[in-house]
């Protein structure tokens, strides 16, 4: 069981990291600056793939006999220590959520902004080829008179 407790905890502290991560993140897509972007995705990417590995952890020591047997046993220290855990994981799972809805929200502002200014952009462009045209005519008179 304390290994289990063990795992928890570490699975915690990468959901903090998440969430720092994020929050850092939010504020430079606040700030119109993506260049950190990938690196911010990669980040994330890694902390997943580590949550994945002790989840996997988790559930192997739940399914041995050992850890079965110890469920009977366990103090109610353990226990509540156990459900503090999770409660804590769960309020900071919500959190992480919100900030990925806020995240997706404003790179689809983004988006749109750099879509509109490039459909802009672009109908200027034709607006000056336009007129360019028009004025280089070529006026040829017939001389064969």
């Amino acid at each position: 069981m304390n290994q289990i407790l063990a795992l928890l905890r570490e699975k915690n502290s990468l959901l903090e990291k998440f969430y720092s991560l994020n929050r850092n993140e939010i504020q430079n897509i606040t700030d119109q600056n993506f260049s950190n972007i990938e690196k911010f995705y990669q980040d994330r990417e890694d902390i997943l793939g580590i949550i994945r590995l002790i989840d996997r952890k988790i559930d192997e020591s739940n399914n041995t006999a050992d850890s079965l047997e110890e469920v009977d046993t366990v103090s109610d220290e353990i226990r509540i220590e156990m459900r503090e855990l999770l409660s804590f994981k769960k309020a900071i799972v919500e959190k992480i959520l919100s900030q990925d809805l806020g995240i997706l929200s404003q790179i689809d502002d983004e988006k749109s902004r750099i879509i509109v200014e490039l459909s802009k952009t672009g109908t200027q462009k034709k607006a000056i080829g336009s007129y360019k045209s028009k004025g280089k005519r070529n006026h040829r008179l017939d001389e064969s008179f």
